[in-house]
């Protein structure tokens, strides 16, 4: 079965923002946004009033919308999963003045499954705009998905075109990083027909 993550609302979540004076696009928070290589590494800082600057594996970023995960999740994605994907250095600065470089990065999907999601067995609508599907909408504030399994055979990890703030991981990768004790995010199973 699949999982949905969530990274918003978890305890450990830490506050961070983008560093001033980055010629950083408005829409990188969107999940098909790609981020030049000349602008790495994204410089972020921790707020000085966070109390446990720990960053988790998969969190939320400086802005909603923006995924950052840890190195370690990056090997497993890299180690698994047959396409590639994107992961934005970062450069952070925590409130005592320690600075990291290379344990977390921006995430962004390498591609999009289309038409991997059965919107009628799914907690979504479906969004038109002159007679084609613009995006699916979530129902729920965590939305059970059914996914097609030949859309997803071979993955493991994805997102669906019409809705692709949703990143899913198989059971294997879950599996993995529940072994590794990853932290930040909430699983939502889903299911595959």
């Amino acid at each position: 079965m699949p999982w949905s993550l969530d990274e918003l609302g978890r305890s450990d979540e830490v506050d961070m923002a983008y560093a001033e004076g980055q010629a950083l696009p408005r829409n990188l928070s969107k999940p098909t946004t790609k981020l030049d290589t000349a602008l790495w590494p994204v410089r972020v800082f921790i707020a000085p009033d966070c109390k446990n600057p720990v960053i988790p594996d998969y969190t939320k970023g400086p802005a909603i919308g923006v995924v950052v995960v840890s190195a370690a999740f990056r090997q497993l994605v890299e180690s698994l999963d047959p396409l590639p994907h994107h992961f934005i250095p970062m450069h952070i600065t925590f409130p005592d003045g320690r600075v990291q470089t290379d344990t977390h990065f921006i995430f962004k999907l390498g591609q999009f499954v289309e038409g991997g999601i059965i919107p009628e067995q799914s907690e979504i609508r479906v969004n038109m705009w002159q007679g084609e599907v613009s995006h699916y909408g979530a129902t729920t504030l965590s939305p059970r998905l059914m996914w097609r399994a030949e859309a997803v055979a071979g993955r493991h990890i994805w997102a669906d075109r019409h809705l692709p703030a949703t990143v899913v991981v198989s059971d294997t990768l879950f599996a993995r990083m529940k072994a590794q004790n990853m932290t930040g995010f909430l699983a939502i199973e889903g299911r595959i027909a």
